[in-house]
């Protein structure tokens, strides 16, 4: 099959987040069978990788995106520029600021050639901020593969705030998403959600029968550390600080877990990995020698496979957690919330240990380093969840059966 992929980010592992780890190794898979064209956008740190990701046998298209400080200050005067130009236009057009943050004229531009000139079978736009871009594509099935039904964690952002003016921008947004969302999805021939709930949620929304989900592929370890050979006293927290919730959570694993963690085991050692980490998380890190904030980290594996415990504290957001499906598949212990664990299958609670709040969450990690036969079994059973369900060979195949039929029956 001939299939042109749209994203807005760069796919590739050192971007940062597990979107791109996900999309990178998405291709890698779907181009050993498929012809594959990627149209993405990619800001100054992802043009880097463009030669890297090059090497996959697919057509690569880029269109530039200024993303954060710009590398000089008249560049950040165009990006402020920019946003507040896409802010207002999301108020008249009563759209959610993520669509309108994303609209970008070469990158329609783009589409309408590469659908012009080619016979693509599939045209697959990955995350729903690029669902607009639908209305470019001139030839082609068009599939929309929803992250996160945005509905949902918009919802949750709204109700965790604390602060009446913050309070208030959220509601809209989420009034904006409510309305937009349901319409942008009925313009496609299908619909793709990560988790079995999100299907569900979307069907509820819109009444479509045109929706299926499949899970995120995972790279599987083909063994595992044995725990014994792990640093069972060593936490481990990783996420992109660019996502609102990573951030929250991160927060209140160094100011409300961690330190009644070490009070009760004073050798624990808490590892925080991400990019753009928020001031507030430096400042609160500066301070705590057992606290090893690391940023951006080319390669976590060795440090999902050398620490004892992966602790995901997360109060809001939606979607399937890819960071989890990611500690899992190395066979990690993991402590997490149940919006952590939400929309993954078949593992809870034989392969994760699942709380809200703070005193049982600590709890549970210090069971965990205290009792290193259940810490083992739970990373074993967490481990071979992620190879029944998520393995690539399993998640291909589900994308070829939906590519086929939506061609074969139109």
């Amino acid at each position: 099959m001939k299939i042109l992929i749209v994203t807005p980010y760069l796919p590739h592992p050192k971007c940062g987040h597990g979107g791109g780890t996900y999309l990178y190794h998405f291709l890698n898979h779907l181009s050993k069978k498929h012809q594959i064209t990627l149209a993405s956008f990619a800001d100054d740190r992802e043009i880097e990788l463009v030669n890297d990701l090059g090497q996959l046998p697919i057509e690569l298209h880029t269109i530039y995106r200024i993303k954060g400080r710009g590398k000089s200050i008249f560049s950040t005067f165009i990006l402020l520029l920019i946003r507040t130009f896409r802010l207002i236009q999301s108020v008249i057009l009563w759209q959610p600021y993520y669509i309108s943050k994303f609209k970008n004229h070469d990158m329609a531009s783009l589409i309408k050639m590469l659908t012009q000139n080619n016979l693509f079978d599939i045209i697959q736009f990955e995350y729903s901020q690029m669902g607009s871009y639908s209305k470019f594509v001139k030839q082609g099935k068009i599939i929309l593969r929803e992250h996160d039904v945005v509905y949902r964690p918009a919802y949750r952002a709204y109700k965790k705030s604390r602060y009446l003016i913050q309070k208030i921008v959220l509601l809209i947004e989420w009034c904006r998403w409510a309305k937009y969302e349901p319409k942008m999805v009925k313009r496609f021939d299908f619909v793709l959600t990560s988790s079995e709930q999100d299907k569900s949620l979307l069907e509820w929304l819109t009444g479509l029968d045109n929706i299926d989900f499949v899970p995120f592929g995972i790279d599987v370890a083909e063994c595992i550390p044995n725990y014994h050979s792990r640093k069972s006293n060593n936490l481990l927290f990783v996420g992109n600080f660019s996502h609102r919730p990573n951030a929250d959570a991160a927060i209140w694993l160094v100011e409300n877990i961690f330190p009644k963690v070490q009070k009760r085991i004073p050798t624990t050692i808490l590892y925080i990995a991400g990019a753009n980490p928020p001031e507030r998380l430096k400042s609160l890190c500066a301070n705590k020698f057992n606290v090893k904030l690391l940023g951006f980290v080319d390669d976590i594996i060795p440090f999902f496979r050398g620490c004892g415990i992966f602790v995901a504290p997360l109060r809001f957001g939606g979607g399937v957690k890819i960071k989890i499906l990611q500690a899992m598949a190395q066979g990690i212990p993991i402590v997490t919330t149940k919006i952590g664990i939400e929309g993954i299958a078949a593992i809870y609670p034989e392969g994760v240990l699942v709380s809200n709040s703070s005193k049982e969450i600590v709890d549970q990690i210090c069971k965990l380093v205290n009792e290193p036969e259940l810490a083992e079994k739970i990373g074993n059973n967490g481990w071979e969840a992620m190879k029944k369900s998520y393995s690539w060979e399993s998640i291909i195949k589900k994308f070829e059966t939906i590519y086929t039929d939506l061609i074969i029956n139109p």
